[in-house]
């Protein structure tokens, strides 16, 4: 019975140290990749963006344009 307890108490140990190791790992890791996940979220956002203005915009350009007049009145006096 104490083999098996001593056991468990050296596979908790082991599992203890994995998950401190592992959490430290990560917790040094995450300004990069936080900086990461910003960029692709910089990149995707700016694809999306660009192609979704892109697509609107030649309709929307077009509506806004003002017909060109086809004559010009006299000068502005001074």
């Amino acid at each position: 019975m104490q083999k098996i307890i001593n056991t468990l108490a050296v596979l908790s140990f082991a599992m203890s140290g994995a998950l401190v190791g592992t959490s430290f790992y990560a917790f040094s890791k995450l300004p990069e990749i936080k900086e990461k996940a910003i960029d692709e979220a910089k990149a995707l956002v700016g694809e999306l963006v660009s192609g979704a203005v892109t697509d609107a915009m030649p309709s929307q350009v077009k509506e806004m344009m003002p017909a060109l007049p086809t004559q010009t009145g006299p000068a502005l006096p001074f």
